[in-house]
């Protein structure tokens, strides 16, 4: 037997749509350490604990595919751990009326998807996270998880990133066509909405992410929210989409900074008046902890969108100014502000020629000094620009 096969548990577990038991497996976690994660939470590599299960990916056994009626979602609704938000009577009712044509997407996807092969390829992988957000999307948009539609782009984003990024061909394609490009390009003719690489993906989940904290009744989880938010901040750098990470990264920090005084004053009037057991002060002293590192982690975060902001704008500031005569600061502030530059380039151009004018005066201190943007709590802390912060950052994002 192969030793790989130690990896894996398998166990025998019956559909929660047509009833029927298979066996299905997942890798073991005790055996891999992630060690590189991207901002997305995608692990670029992992650390074994026998280099016999190198070229493994745990991620391509995140869902479970019944091979007799096609379902596909994640292994704790296979488990019955989950039930889909109480929707897996409907999604039944409409899977099986969907899966009686032969050629319907869902069988047509689903007769693509093997994890009964010794290792699941990148190719079952991606077939069975496209069936399970197709399924997922045949509910009507009041009956939907949007949460876990959001995290089923995610991990779809991932897929296409490993094969974009890890030069992974695909292997040898369904009977009847070229290629899995083809394939899928036939295949969205079907379903027209069908995402075909990693930005589709990357939009859709901003987009059902969006639509989870807007209808999340988690109304006291900051955790939650803050944590979506980081993730959204980082989808939309990914799509260089600046403003709007900056605009994810203020409310971080704003929410950070709200919660964590209104914690410390409800801990310390809790102490002061032995309202608290041990248990709730040191719930409450975690979540203290929890916030300040995402507050330090936003100003880090927000230093980077910057960078990225004035690395992307600088030549062409350079530019403006080569041939301007008679530059002071507060000139060159006005010529980019009217030139459409973002304020951080205009801030930072600025303090530069203050810093130029030093060295050549000699003089300590500049009267005009304007110092470069970094992420002070001044500059965090700015008001959500129109309707709130979900307002300000929906209200105006468009898939490109």
């Amino acid at each position: 037997m192969n030793a790989k096969n130690e990896a894996f548990i398998s166990v025998p577990c019956k559909c929660p749509i047509c009833d029927r038991e298979s066996r299905h497996r997942y890798v073991k976690s005790k055996l891999y350490t992630p060690v590189e994660i991207e901002g997305d939470q995608h692990v670029v590599s992992y650390k074994w604990e026998s280099p016999i299960f190198e070229g493994i990916h745990p991620n391509y056994y995140h869902i479970w595919h019944c091979a007799f009626c096609n379902f596909c979602d994640e292994k704790e609704v296979f488990r019955g751990e989950d039930d889909s938000g109480g929707k897996l009577e409907l999604i039944r009712e409409k899977l099986l009326i969907a899966s009686k044509a032969p050629k319907s997407f869902i069988n047509r996807m689903g007769g693509t998807i093997d994890m009964e092969q010794e290792y699941v390829t990148l190719e079952a992988a991606l077939c069975s996270h496209l069936q399970a957000i197709y399924i997922q999307k045949i509910l009507t948009p009041n009956m939907r998880q949007y949460a876990k539609l959001g995290r089923l782009y995610l991990r779809t984003a991932w897929l296409y990133r490993e094969k974009t990024a890890w030069d992974m061909p695909y292997g040898s394609a369904p009977v009847g066509y070229a290629s899995y490009d083809e394939f899928f390009l036939k295949l969205a003719v079907e379903w027209p909405e069908l995402p075909l690489d990693e930005n589709v993906c990357i939009d859709s989940a901003i987009e059902f992410y969006r639509e989870a904290l807007d209808r999340s009744k988690r109304v006291d989880d900051a955790r939650y929210e803050i944590g979506v938010t980081f993730l959204l901040a980082d989808l939309h750098l990914r799509r260089e989409r600046l403003d709007d990470a900056a605009i994810c990264i203020r409310h971080v920090f704003q929410n950070a900074t709200s919660k964590r005084q209104g914690t410390r004053t409800a801990l310390d009037g809790g102490i002061s008046r032995g309202k608290l057991n041990e248990k709730q002060i040191e719930s409450m002293r975690s979540l203290i902890t929890w916030l300040n590192n995402a507050i330090e982690r936003s100003k880090l975060f927000s230093d980077k969108i910057n960078n990225m902001i004035f690395e992307k704008e600088y030549p062409s500031a350079r530019e403006k100014l080569l041939n301007v005569q008679g530059l002071t600061v507060k000139g060159i502030l006005e010529l980019l502000k009217t030139e459409g530059f973002h304020d951080v380039t205009c801030k930072r151009v600025a303090a530069m020629f203050s810093r130029k004018l030093l060295e050549k005066k000699g003089q300590q201190q500049p009267e005009e000094e304007i110092p470069p943007p970094t992420a002070s709590e001044d500059e965090l802390g700015g008001e959500d620009e129109g309707g709130g912060f979900l307002g300000s950052l929906f209200g105006r994002f468009k898939k490109s």
